[in-house]
């Protein structure tokens, strides 16, 4: 029997595995709630104490223990991996601030939360009630996980409507309090393009250096692109998306990004010292080959010239 746990709905639309969906709590459950639900659901999943009646049954809710809330929880309660995790549910939720009206809803309690006026204790009774069948049915298990993913979704949206200010407002207020002599990388010179300089841009730059920071590449790239899509003359966004490319020994299109960079801003410092990072890999690239003229020894006594043994350690032959 083939199994499938592909969702596509609520916050796994956006390419982020729902850890609190699969457990069935709230975003903002404490560890003793992950750990007081973790348990519950070992009881009722795990083979040895398992009441599934057919073996099909049995499997799947080995497999829904296995490869869903083993791994959502090891996830919550380990604080390196719930810190990663968080960076990426900050990102949705900005992204929401966009996104929101081309979401599509298909379980319509999620959709009403928008439009609650209590919205905070709708979405926690909602959750209550969806957790508690959550696993009663192993086959409705996944489409359970759904329903609780988009009541999280709405719940990040509304959260992010009720704030007064971005996430990240601060640091970008910062940057441009700074312009008349910070040294910060990410102050209003550093960002500064040819044309007006746009905050949403810089939103999705400081989101970017997050996930750089949490090794999360292909995350950082596309809030990287997206913010070039909004500015195509910000200087910042080419030149952290250069440095991205270079991380992932991708050269050729690193180049593009970091020669833009500072096309658009000749002093821009990330772009300067990725250019250096550049120069030196592509240095390395063409004296491997450049120097193989160099590597031949000279006529005499093999080992004895300047051709010889450090020759062809260090020379043209080298790979």
């Amino acid at each position: 029997m083939t199994l499938s746990f592909q969702i596509e709905r609520g916050l796994f639309a956006f390419d982020v595995t729902d850890h609190h969906a699969i457990l069935g709590i709230p975003m903002d459950a404490s560890m003793g709630e992950v750990r007081k639900r973790y348990i519950k659901l070992a009881r009722l999943l795990h083979p040895d104490s398992c009441k599934a009646t057919t073996p099909e049954k049995q499997q799947r809710a080995m497999q829904l223990f296995s490869k869903l809330v083993n791994p959502a929880y090891n996830t919550l309660v380990s604080d390196s991996n719930y810190a990663e995790h968080k960076i990426l549910l900050r990102t949705v939720s900005e992204r929401t601030q966009q996104d929101s009206p081309q979401i599509t809803w298909q379980w319509e309690p999620a959709q009403k939360l928008l439009s609650a006026s209590q919205w905070e204790n709708d979405y926690k009774q909602a959750i209550d009630e969806l957790a508690g069948e959550q696993y009663q049915d192993v086959e409705a298990a996944v489409d359970t996980i759904a329903k609780l993913s988009e009541l999280n979704l709405a719940y990040l949206i509304r959260q992010a409507q009720t704030t007064t200010s971005y996430p990240y407002q601060g640091t970008q207020s910062q940057a441009a309090s700074s312009a008349t002599g910070s040294q910060s990388s990410h102050s209003s010179a550093e960002t500064a393009s040819t044309s007006e300089p746009g905050s949403y841009a810089d939103r999705y730059c400081t989101r970017a250096e997050e996930l750089i920071a949490s090794n999360s590449l292909d995350m950082a790239k596309k809030e990287l692109q997206d913010a070039i899509k909004l500015d195509p003359n910000h200087a910042y966004s080419h030149a952290l998306l250069g440095s991205v490319y270079l991380k992932q020994n991708q050269l050729t299109v690193a180049k593009v990004h970091i020669n833009k960079a500072l096309q658009l801003h000749p002093q821009q410092s990330k772009a300067l010292e990725a250019k250096k990072k550049l120069d030196r890999l592509q240095g390395k690239s063409t004296g491997k080959s450049g120097s193989s003229k160099s590597s031949k020894p000279a006529k005499g006594k093999k080992g004895k010239s300047d051709g010889g043994l450090f020759g062809g350690l260090f020379g043209g032959k080298k790979k």
